[in-house]
């Protein structure tokens, strides 16, 4: 079935660690190990949770404050400082504008509620597609099947006529089992030549 929607995954895919050095300066100030806020917040048995919606922004953040022996109060600054760290993928975004309006264009992302806001306000990444699913408003998180089911179908498309891109192998092979096609990001480049490529052949 020729592809008529491209979903991409939102960390690491369009918003890239590109600003360490920002949670650098800041762990120094602490006292904190580097990359200790990142790896963290990766490591709180509350992240999953967050993720699935089952608990807080606020209530990840104030897990990680006290494991990083900062006062709780903190938690705020704390996230603040980790989405300093991120950066536009401008790369990947502008070849992603040229697929509009040929095909619909979505996000998938695995991330706490709070994100929509970011993407929307910081980012403006609404503009770039028709439709933005975070995990943890849905109550699903990837690699559950239903996730994709529900991207697909709130674009009104069959599975089959999806392109899903990713960095996390887990992810991209749920893709393929519920029928998507899928690219594994590695870096811009090779995740533009793939997309042409798969998007080509099927015009040829």
């Amino acid at each position: 079935m020729p592809i008529s929607a491209v979903i991409f995954d939102l960390f690491d895919v369009l918003l890239l660690q590109g600003q360490r050095h920002v949670r650098h300066a800041f762990e120094r100030e602490r006292g904190l190990p580097e990359n200790s806020v990142e790896e963290t917040m990766l490591s709180s048995p509350l992240f999953r949770d967050a993720m699935a919606g089952r608990v807080s922004t606020q209530q990840l953040w104030e897990d990680v404050a006290g494991r990083l022996k900062l006062a709780s109060s903190d938690w705020h600054v704390l996230a603040k400082v980790f989405n300093s760290g991120l950066s536009l993928n401008e790369e990947l975004v502008e070849y992603i504008r040229t697929l509009r309006p040929t095909y619909k264009l979505a996000i998938l992302s695995n991330a706490p509620a709070d994100v929509r806001g970011l993407i929307t306000r910081e980012y403006q990444l609404d503009q770039l597609v028709d439709l933005i699913i975070i995990s943890a408003e849905e109550l699903l998180h990837k690699p559950q099947p239903e996730i994709y089911q529900l991207a697909a179908r709130r674009l009104g498309v069959p599975v089959e006529a999806c392109l899903f891109i990713d960095d996390r192998p887990p992810f991209i092979a749920a893709a393929w089992q519920v029928g998507m096609q899928a690219i594994q990001f590695q870096n811009s480049q090779q995740t533009i030549t793939d997309l042409q490529a798969i998007l080509s052949k099927q015009n040829s």
